[in-house]
């Protein structure tokens, strides 16, 4: 089973300090090889990074320290939804389809957690 985006963005914000392999190897068992073959060990600062901002995001206090936080991290990251065709012909709207390694993550980790909050009955 592939695990979705959001999924992939607890897996990172519940993670520790296991490094780029670390979190390869939790890409793949999660059904997203092609993110995880693009990620090096050059990207473990962005990682880290999106990482902290990540958890910045889901323990803020307000829903308006959430969006202050989250909606430059879509600027940065270019979360431009865009329609595709799935594999079972359904239409559907997803971040950065074609991205791999960290722009992908970049991108489509923050949608994911700004659509949670969206879809919260309260914050």
């Amino acid at each position: 089973m592939t695990a979705d985006d959001l999924h992939l963005a607890v897996l990172l914000v519940n993670s520790a300090d296991g490094g780029v392999a670390w979190y390869r190897e939790a890409l793949r068992a999660s059904g997203h090889a092609e993110i995880a073959e693009a990620l090096t060990e050059r990207d473990l600062h962005g990682l880290k990074e999106l990482r902290a901002l990540l958890r910045l995001v889901v323990s803020g206090a307000t829903l308006e320290e959430a969006a202050e936080i989250v909606n430059p991290m879509l600027t940065r990251g270019e979360a431009v939804p865009q329609l595709v065709v799935e594999d079972d012909g359904r239409p559907a709207l997803r971040v950065a389809p074609h991205a791999t390694g960290l722009a992908a993550l970049q991108a489509r980790l923050p949608a994911a957690a700004a659509e949670l909050i969206a879809a919260a009955p309260a914050y």
